[in-house]
């Protein structure tokens, strides 16, 4: 996922967002910078960087592909309710709105784990954690707001897990411990479970400790604050405000808050302006 502004989102009643940053989902390198990576035509969520890594990666990525497809051809049509739009409108939605609040989210479940005992000590092989969502009628496919977060908990996701790796995702989980378990302050996989009125979607983010001085010195400060413990209603607000975390840039550790603006059918993020940033409470620079 990017944590750069660059980010541009198709209006989800046109097609899918593609995340021009977005690594190899086999090697996991990082595109160049202006030259996305190809995305697979069946799936349009995985990108690889080449024909051979493409190739290598469909064993771990075949049960994958098949559940997205059958999943938006089974139901694409199929709203919820009269009033809400088909759900391959919303599952677009959806995944462009856990895209969109990338970063707040990011620094949201550091302070979950915190809460939970801390990064080292953390479950993460039976522990995740739910956020349950409302589609927003008055969004206008706008995805920062396209959602609104109504509870969360904790739960034992063996079960969900278990589905996930019959499913085809075994190889996937693999391949990816394989990745991270080299990394020195790399501590595992936090799973978040995003569920809507009739889909689910399941992200993973690698929890891991800076090594670097600076990284090390903002984490100790983060470690810290006293905010932790209110980190859902925290999230809860910023996303009910239309309020969107970004880097300028993609390694960025320095954040900027602002709203994303309809362009050409085209969702951009642009920056609060200090008139903005006065009202809203928010100060111009945060750390991510």
């Amino acid at each position: 996922m990017s944590r750069a502004m660059q980010m541009k989102f198709t209006t989800a009643s046109k097609g899918d967002s593609y995340d021009k940053m977005t690594h190899c989902n086999n090697c996991l390198i990082e595109p160049p910078k202006g030259r996305p990576f190809m995305r697979c035509a069946a799936c349009k969520e995985a990108s690889f960087c080449s024909k051979e890594c493409q190739k290598e990666a469909w064993p771990t990525h075949k049960g994958f592909c098949q559940m997205r497809k059958n999943t938006v051809a089974s139901m694409a049509h199929v709203p919820s309710s009269p009033n809400f739009p088909p759900f391959a409108i919303r599952k677009r939605l959806l995944t462009d709105f856990i895209e969109v609040h990338e970063c707040s989210f990011q620094s949201s479940w550091y302070s979950a784990i915190h809460t939970a005992g801390g990064m080292d000590s953390f479950p993460y092989d039976s522990r995740g954690l739910r956020i349950y969502l409302k589609y927003n009628p008055a969004c206008q496919e706008n995805p920062a707001i396209a959602y609104t977060l109504l509870a969360h908990e904790w739960f034992d996701d063996a079960a969900d897990r278990a589905a996930l790796m019959a499913k085809g995702f075994a190889g996937l989980e693999e391949q990816m411990k394989r990745v991270f378990a080299g990394r020195p302050g790399f501590r595992g996989w936090f799973r978040v479970y995003f569920r809507i009125e009739d889909h689910q979607v399941q992200e993973s983010y690698p929890q891991e400790h800076a090594l670097d001085p600076m990284g090390l010195t903002l984490e100790r400060i983060n470690a810290q604050r006293k905010h932790h413990p209110q980190w859902f209603e925290r999230v809860q607000k910023v996303v009910a405000d239309g309020l969107v975390k970004r880097a300028l840039n993609e390694n960025d550790a320095v954040m900027r808050m602002g709203r994303m603006r309809l362009k050409k059918d085209k969702w951009v993020w642009e920056p609060l302006s200090d008139r903005e940033l006065e009202a809203s409470g928010q100060p111009k620079d945060l750390l991510f």
